[in-house]
């Protein structure tokens, strides 16, 4: 059986799609098997909505992130999005009280958990001191997959970062890995975190992997 195909238009998300990018980012989250022992009260879709949401809005007002939203013409719904985040080396500040700092777990989340998926996408990720983009995140609604939708995304991500003559990177997690492999991005570097350190005995939790890609350009 194939996938009706639908016509599409790609453009900027504005801010009244923020709520549906969430709803959209909680969606692809819950199919997330580490996610189900980062958040306590699992699913505790209010605690999942409210962090996305405030991370979109957050990354709304950073300059440096660039979001594509995926309309579909007919129904004029949105159907998917590209986040796509360009990484500059930081400035070398002489400040010998300021050094790296854990980041603040949020209240809904499991402390150790959440450091060990920090820690494996800080390890996978490419240096701070490589001009980068990176392929924050991609989705695209079940009903419009294989439609060659994800590929135009991943095209335009491509030609940014060709334009810029800059590498794309990406910090994968295991239900995309394939889709960027088929893509053009090669693995650089692996975290596989155990999942089964925090899960209840014989819950068949097992390795989560986080990978680290890239396409050089």
């Amino acid at each position: 059986m194939t996938s009706t195909s639908h016509p599409v238009s790609i453009q900027p998300r504005t801010e009244s799609d923020i709520p549906e990018q969430a709803q959209m980012l909680l969606d692809s989250k819950l199919a997330l098997t580490i996610n189900r022992l980062l958040f306590k009260d699992w699913p505790n879709e209010t605690a999942q909505r409210k962090n996305y949401t405030n991370a979109i809005e957050a990354a709304s007002k950073n300059p440096a992130i660039e979001t594509l939203k995926v309309i579909d013409d007919e129904t004029h719904s949105m159907v998917g999005y590209l986040v796509l985040t360009r990484q500059t080396p930081p400035e070398v500040k002489a400040d010998p009280g300021t050094g790296d700092k854990k980041r603040e777990v949020p209240e809904s989340m499991n402390e150790e958990v959440f450091h060990a998926v920090m820690e494996a996408a800080g390890e996978v990720g490419m240096a701070k001191d490589i001009d980068h983009f990176e392929l924050t995140h991609i989705y695209i609604k079940t009903s419009h997959r294989r439609q060659g939708i994800g590929s135009q995304l991943i095209r335009m991500a491509v030609v940014k970062a060709q334009n810029a003559e800059v590498p794309l990177a990406a910090c994968s997690e295991p239900q995309v890995h394939e889709f960027l492999l088929k893509h053009g991005f090669k693995d650089t570097k692996h975290v596989d975190v155990d999942l089964g350190k925090w899960a209840p005995e014989f819950s068949g939790f097992g390795i989560f992997r986080i990978s680290g890609m890239v396409i050089s350009v």
